[in-house]
């Protein structure tokens, strides 16, 4: 049986299809700005500068549009070298698109992956309950 996808012309730059459903966490190698040929809602052309990333994981690219790139600059900042060498995870969903709704990447970056939240900073950790208090817990309750 063939798809759709047998048909499309071969890519370097990293598509919703390719993630096949996953989320895939990748590390920031690099980027470079390239132009793109655009077309705005009123339909008149334009050129779009984007920024084009590299990973180490893949030789895949990735286009990384305004609101991508707005998620990472939350968690990593502004300053895009300050992305290198980062991870970001990318995920597939539906977007609206004009008048359709059509499968995108978007991406997710955690701020200070792995850190202790500042509420929590400081106090000490609740031990797990042992195995006697759980069976004291475990008494019947008619209903």
């Amino acid at each position: 049986m063939a798809s759709i996808d047998d048909f499309s012309t071969p890519s370097n730059s990293l598509k919703a299809a390719d993630l096949e459903g996953s989320e895939i966490t990748l590390t920031i190698k690099s980027y470079e700005a390239k132009e793109f040929d655009e077309k705005g809602r009123n339909g008149e052309e334009y050129k779009a500068l984007k920024p084009v990333f590299s990973f180490h994981e893949t030789d895949k690219t990735f286009v990384m549009n305004k609101t991508n790139r707005e998620s990472v600059a939350y968690a990593y900042g502004k300053e895009m070298d300050d992305w290198l060498d980062k991870p970001i995870t990318l995920y597939p969903t539906i977007v609206p698109f004009g008048d359709k709704k059509v499968e995108a990447i978007r991406v997710r970056a955690s701020k200070q992956a792995g850190a202790t939240p500042k509420f929590l900073q400081g106090k000490a950790a609740q031990a797990p309950l042992s195995s006697a208090a759980v069976k004291q817990l475990d008494d019947e309750i008619p209903f």
